[in-house]
């Protein structure tokens, strides 16, 4: 229930991803006395294929103000450009209507659909704050994406002091920059996981088994290449089910996406018994396959974020994730069948990692709303 007292502060998610960032911020800013939460869910959110999330966002106990459908559902090029077309236009008339009531409105990350619905409120002089800014990811479209996003916000929250100088540069001044760490990692310590049997109850997947937890996105720049890394990553896959069970998390609503999602599909009905793919697990359920994980093998952003703070090992793939700070914990390897093999037997003896998480800084989300509450009571 939005209240006609307090400030309301919007927060555009499109996809899992972001939403599991951004989770205890939400929640600070639902339990504040200052504010009221309105969250915006587009995206795949809105996309059965990847599992409806917006029921995930309800179960966990928040409001979904505003649902938006944005996607197409396919995965070429020309989709995911008539994506981002759809995703203007619907929000040219969201913001056309709505774009008085927020004091501010969050945005995270790198997505071409936040993009799209952040550039659809700049005539409207619409106050973003931006998440996780700076960073560099050459593999990926994303990294132009990204940089893009900062460029309409007024407020910027990065992770590490090298991604603030970064967006220091892109905006050409170094006010309202603050570096609060990754807030993602501020769910390890309040987030509930599960045990190994409540896991097994919930998934059909026995966690006490040796797991190697797998999760592949398209590179979306050398786009006509995925078919051939998903052949090599498989292959790769037919020797490593051999010692370890798979859990499988399919790839997101990118570019070639299919590629990986039929590879998968087909290795599991294959290995029927040690091979499980799941579409969404969830903050909870990732959590705790990585905190029980053998090592995790992909590559996401939570292989280069999170994995440290479950003292995990990553076998990071391909350029997705290239020009990212990445701690010793994370082996890079091409997706060639051989490379990645080498690497799984280095890793299959390796202890766990103590090297601590360079994310990793207390209270990400109070020091978030600290800076909001200061940028917001000078009225700028």
């Amino acid at each position: 229930m939005i209240s006609k007292h307090k400030k309301v502060i919007g927060v555009l998610t499109s996809s899992r991803a972001d939403y599991g960032i951004y989770y205890p911020l939400l929640k600070r800013i639902a339990d504040s006395a200052e504010y009221d939460l309105s969250l915006i869910a587009f995206g795949s959110h809105t996309s059965k294929l990847h599992g409806y999330t917006i029921d995930a966002i309800e179960a966990d106990g928040f409001e979904v103000d505003y649902k938006l459908k944005t996607q197409t559902g396919n995965d070429e090029p020309n989709d995911v450009s008539t994506s981002m077309g759809i995703t203007l236009l619907k929000f040219s008339d969201f913001w056309e209507v709505h774009h008085s009531r927020f004091a501010l409105v969050f945005c995270l990350g790198d997505r071409f659909e936040m993009l799209a619905a952040v550039l659809a409120a700049v005539p409207y002089g619409i106050t973003f704050a931006h998440v996780h800014g700076g960073e560099k990811t050459l593999g990926a479209m994303d990294n132009s994406f990204r940089h893009c996003i900062s460029h309409f916000s007024k407020i910027h929250f990065t992770s590490l002091p090298e991604y603030a100088s970064r967006v220091s540069k892109l905006i050409e001044s170094s006010e309202n920059i603050h570096i609060v760490g990754a807030l993602s990692l501020e769910n390890v310590g309040t987030v509930k996981l599960l045990s190994p049997e409540e896991f097994l109850e919930k998934w059909g997947v026995d966690l006490r088994k040796p797991t190697v937890l797998v999760t592949v996105h398209p590179e979306t720049i050398e786009y006509e290449n995925n078919a051939h890394f998903a052949d090599e990553l498989i292959k790769s896959l037919e020797h490593i089910v051999n010692r370890f069970q798979l859990l499988i998390t399919m790839p997101n609503a990118d570019t070639k996406a299919s590629a990986y999602r039929k590879a998968f599909l087909a290795l599991a009905a294959e290995h029927s018994t040690s091979v499980f793919t799941i579409e969404n697990l969830g903050t909870q359920s990732y959590f705790t396959s990585m905190k029980y994980c053998s090592f995790l093998l992909g590559n996401t952003s939570s292989g280069i974020i999170e994995a440290a703070s479950f003292e995990k090992n990553v076998i990071n793939l391909g350029k997705r994730q290239d020009g990212r700070i990445s701690g010793d914990n994370v082996h890079h390897v091409d997706f060639d069948t051989e490379a990645i093999m080498r690497k799984v037997e280095n890793l299959a003896g390796m202890s766990p990692y103590t090297g601590g998480n360079i994310y990793h800084r207390t209270g990400s989300s109070k020091l978030i709303m600290q800076e909001v509450d200061s940028y917001l009571s000078k009225g700028e």
